[in-house]
């Protein structure tokens, strides 16, 4: 069973359908704990709601890389088997990226390597794209760049914004599932 850490900034909705999906065996693994960058986000009581631990980190309080040394040493503890980033809004720093080298994943609202880094969404809406998507990576030391394990492709020609993010947000979703346990088999784990 595959132990799972979450680093959320913001609603933590995928936080939560990770979760869910865990409890109902679509994925054979758990969420141990959740990270978060953000005091007041609602993913921290999303966290609560299904008893699992969570750690506040502040980057703005010191250096980067002590700090994410030090969060490695907390982390340790939980003995993880794979990251997921979900809208998790801070890029990692060599140290963090090698300690979970290919075991950290991220979903990024767009067809990478289309329209990387924030905003992507509004992005693809802006520029009158007609179709936009979601893609699952590895995160590597640059920005939105690691290796692709999925990508879907979305239509989304006649849209409104807001129905442009309802559509990406579901096919996140599922899609995130699906990348999970692709990348299960590769993971060396007890």
């Amino acid at each position: 069973m595959l132990r799972i850490g979450i680093f959320a900034s913001g609603s933590g909705t995928n936080f939560e359908n990770i979760v869910q999906a865990c409890e109902n065996k679509q994925i054979d693994g758990e969420v141990i704990v959740l990270v978060c960058n953000n005091k007041y986000a609602k993913a921290l009581d999303r966290a609560k709601k299904h008893n699992i631990p969570t750690i506040v980190v502040d980057y703005n309080d010191i250096n980067r890389v002590d700090l994410e040394h030090s969060l490695l040493i907390e982390l340790s503890k939980y003995n993880l088997d794979l990251i997921c980033l979900c809208g998790f809004m801070k890029q990692f720093t060599p140290l963090f990226v090698n300690a979970y080298k290919n075991l950290i994943l991220n979903v990024h609202p767009s067809l990478l390597p289309k329209y990387k880094g924030i905003n992507a969404i509004k992005k693809a809406f802006d520029n009158k794209e007609d179709k936009t998507g979601v893609t699952i990576h590895f995160v590597d030391e640059e920005l939105d760049n690691g290796k692709i394990i999925l990508q879907q492709e979305i239509d989304i020609k006649g849209l409104t914004l807001k129905e442009v993010e309802e559509k990406v947000h579901q096919v996140e979703y599922k899609l995130y599932i699906d990348a999970i346990n692709k990348v299960k088999g590769t993971i060396k784990y007890e």
